[in-house]
């Protein structure tokens, strides 16, 4: 009977309390060997920074959560590319480099709604 009654108490909080959440999507298409990239966030609007980084420079790995004893990785920057960054410069949340290698990130860790 306990059994039961849960089923119904879990069945109906799904149906009835309403879901809302932030949510994020991308997509690349090719198109004739030129890549076509997309993406939304549905989030809370921000400032955002356009970052140009030079190619040769030192970098030293960071998170977004610094925890005392984390190891960093220290390198020096190959190519130069074009970053977008809501946080800080060196915590880039989608960007391209000068060989074409693409990164974008779908979390929604950098604003809060």
């Amino acid at each position: 009977m306990k059994k039961m009654m849960l089923a119904i108490f879990i069945s109906t909080y799904i149906f009835i309390v309403p879901v809302t959440g932030l949510a994020c999507t991308a997509f690349m298409l090719d198109n004739s060997s030129q890549p076509v990239y997309g993406k939304n966030t549905d989030a809370v609007q921000t400032s955002c920074f356009v970052i140009v980084n030079k190619q040769g420079v030192a970098k030293t790995s960071r998170s977004v959560v610094q925890e005392p004893d984390a190891e960093h990785i220290n390198w020096t920057s190959k190519f130069g590319s074009v970053t977008f960054n809501f946080v800080a410069r060196e915590l880039p949340s989608d960007g391209i480099n000068e060989a074409g290698l693409f990164i974008s990130s779908l979390g929604n860790m950098w604003t809060s709604s």
